[in-house]
């Protein structure tokens, strides 16, 4: 029997129980009882129960799909944002992922992946996977797993956590084809200043093998290798007093810079501080425009020698 009592300073939980004594020649003599406190026992119950609410409730909130392999790799546990898998492919529990999403690991490579690291027993965190579902919509998730040991250290499967970023992923493609339409060179560099997006027109003005025109490549690497290659005529005097006012711009951009590549070609470069310490960085070729300029400009003095040279005025 459980019952409560109020110590004065707060209720405390007892267990109270009654057993018969025989006697040691007749039945029943007395009866017995004994009393324990289980506070301690119904508070550390309490807490389980609170904290498997909580993890409940958060899960149910949340979108992530959590799901627990046994040591074949087969389902043992979903939560329930599988509901929707499982109305198109059927129960999932006592089956094995690839047999589930039929996945062929030899031409997924990302899957492929995924099933070496369940395989491996290891932890692994955010890898990255993406197929179509039953309605042929192209789908991304990340994907976290712990294995599980048994207390004598057997293999005992895995718990599973997967979040979806397929709108992310459409949004960064959607991002990259707006940059890619773009007219002019278009790189974006992070706050360390390595380059993150870029589109092929900005390839164009770095047309060197050797340039290293690569994801994570810094802005002074880029910058010192254009020079190295003798890209930039205007940098070949002194080379490093060049570089070292180039960086000093690009770190704080204050307007337009123009220069002549070394297949002649003038470019102006825009840079712009992004609010998370990147920069944008637009090349744009106005060889024509400056041609143009030098064009107008001969007929405008020769028009003027003309003016001079004539003898009679001109209306």
């Amino acid at each position: 029997h459980d019952f409560y009592v109020n110590d004065g300073k707060y209720d405390r939980s007892r267990l109270y129980t009654k057993f018969p004594i025989n006697g040691p020649e007749s039945g029943i003599v007395a009866i017995g009882s004994a009393t324990f406190d289980a506070t301690d026992m119904r508070l550390a119950e309490l807490k389980r129960a609170e904290s498997e609410a909580r993890f409940r409730d958060f899960s149910e909130l949340g979108s992530y799909l959590q799901w627990e392999l046994d040591s074949e790799l087969r389902y043992r546990w979903v939560n329930e944002h599988h509901k929707d898998i499982e109305k198109n492919r059927g129960t999932l529990i006592g089956r094995k992922l690839r047999d589930v999403f039929e996945i062929d690991p030899e031409t997924n490579e990302d899957w492929r992946q995924l099933f070496e690291r369940l395989e491996s027993r290891d932890r692994f965190d955010h890898h990255e996977v993406s197929g179509k579902d039953v309605h042929g919509k192209h789908r991304h998730y990340l994907v976290s797993g712990l294995p599980l040991f048994e207390a004598g250290g057997d293999f005992d499967g895995y718990r599973c956590v997967a979040s979806e970023i397929s709108e992310m992923r459409y949004a960064e493609r959607k991002l990259a084809d707006a940059v890619e339409s773009l007219p002019v060179g278009f790189m974006l560099f992070d706050s360390n200043g390595g380059l993150e997006i870029w589109n092929a027109k900005s390839e164009e003005f770095f047309p060197q093998p050797e340039y290293p025109f690569t994801k994570g490549a810094t802005y002074e690497t880029m910058l010192r290798n254009a020079v190295e290659n003798g890209m930039i005529p205007s940098a070949e005097a002194d080379s490093e007093s060049w570089i070292e006012s180039r960086l000093a711009a690009y770190r704080n951009p204050a307007g337009p810079l123009e220069f002549t590549n070394a297949d002649g070609r003038v470019v102006a470069v825009y840079e712009h501080k992004t609010s998370d310490g990147g920069t944008v960085a637009v090349r744009i070729d106005i060889s024509e425009l400056r041609k143009a300029e030098r064009e107008r400009e001969i007929r405008e003095r020769q028009f003027k020698m003309l003016l001079d040279s004539s003898p009679v005025g001109i209306a």
